[in-house]
């Protein structure tokens, strides 16, 4: 392997390190912590009331306990897959009722720039973490 191809990979690997610390830091939290983390960021994005607040994290709460013990009783991804998106439903639908209309507004397009970055981080870990620092089958680049 040449000095440049070695180059390349450690630069591939220092852009992917932030992901990945991201990623195994959510893994580490507790269930409560990650509701509350959850909880602050709407707080923060909706400006919302300490009623509202306080509902939304018992709403968070709920939610993150269930995925929790599903994620840790052996089920299979496709099962707390779909779990997972019968839940974000049914928080969707008890927000609607919490928020105003201009914060559910707010909340759905939060909703969408979430979704948006999950796809495109999926996209980068199956093509190998980026474009143009891959080798191609013969092991050059």
């Amino acid at each position: 392997m040449s000095v440049r191809s070695v180059s390349k990979v450690f630069a591939a690997a220092i852009l992917l390190l932030p992901f990945a610390a991201q990623a195994q830091d959510m893994q580490m939290r507790t269930p409560q912590e990650r509701a509350q983390k959850q909880t602050q960021m709407m707080q923060k994005k909706l400006g919302l009331s300490a009623d509202q607040a306080r509902a939304i994290s018992a709403i968070n709460m709920g939610e993150a306990n269930t995925m929790d013990s599903l994620q840790h009783s052996g089920a299979d991804k496709k099962v707390i897959g779909q779990a997972r998106k019968q839940g974000m439903a049914n928080k969707d639908a008890q927000f609607q009722h919490i928020l105003t209309a201009d914060q559910y507004k707010q909340y759905q397009v939060m909703e969408e720039e979430r979704k948006q970055r999950m796809m495109e981080r999926k996209q980068m870990m199956q093509n190998g973490g980026g474009q143009g620092g891959g080798m191609d089958n013969t092991g050059n680049n």
